[in-house]
C-alpha cells in the first residue's frame, strides 16, 4: 500500500513538472513569430503630386517611426526635394516634396490615413502596420 501511494505521488510529481515546463516553453514562441510578423509588415503610400501623377511605393515598417520620419526617409531615398516646418502651436507640417510647394495655385501638402485625415501633425502621427497612407497636394478643404 505504501509502495502504491509513493509511486502515485511520483507519478503525479512528473506530470506536474512536465505541465510546469510545457508552460513556461509556449510563451517563448509566441513573441519570436510576432516579432517576425512585425518585421515583415509594410505601409502602403501613396504621393499623388497632380491628379495623374501618382506614386505608390511600400515602405518597410518598422513601429517607432513618426510619419514624418517615414516621409522624410522616403523623399531622400527617392532624391526629392523636401521641406517640412514646425508651428509652435499645430506642429510640423510638410510644405515640400519634389518639386510641390505648398501655397502654389492655393494647394498645400495633406495626408489621410486609411482614407480618414488625422488631426495631428506628422511628427505626432505613428503609423500602424498595414495603413494606406496618401499624401495628396491639393487645396485645404477647410
Amino acid at each position: 500500500m505504501k509502495k502504491k501511494i509513493i509511486s502515485f505521488s511520483l507519478l503525479i510529481f512528473i506530470i506536474l513538472l512536465i505541465a510546469l515546463f510545457w508552460q513556461l516553453k509556449s510563451p517563448a514562441i509566441a513573441p519570436t513569430e510576432n516579432i517576425q510578423q512585425k518585421q515583415s509588415q509594410n505601409l502602403e503610400i501613396n504621393f499623388q503630386f497632380d491628379k495623374g501623377d501618382i506614386i505608390s511605393l511600400q515602405y518597410p515598417y518598422q513601429n517607432s517611426e513618426s510619419l514624418l520620419d517615414i516621409t522624410q526617409k522616403i523623399a531622400q531615398e527617392e532624391s526629392w526635394d523636401f521641406q517640412s516646418q514646425t508651428y509652435a502651436e499645430m506642429g510640423t507640417l510638410i510644405t515640400q516634396i519634389r518639386d510641390k510647394v505648398n501655397g502654389d495655385a492655393g494647394k498645400y501638402w495633406q495626408y489621410q490615413v486609411n482614407q480618414k485625415t488625422p488631426l495631428v501633425s506628422v511628427d505626432q502621427f505613428f503609423p500602424k502596420n498595414e495603413d494606406l497612407i496618401e499624401w495628396k497636394f491639393e487645396a485645404s478643404a477647410l
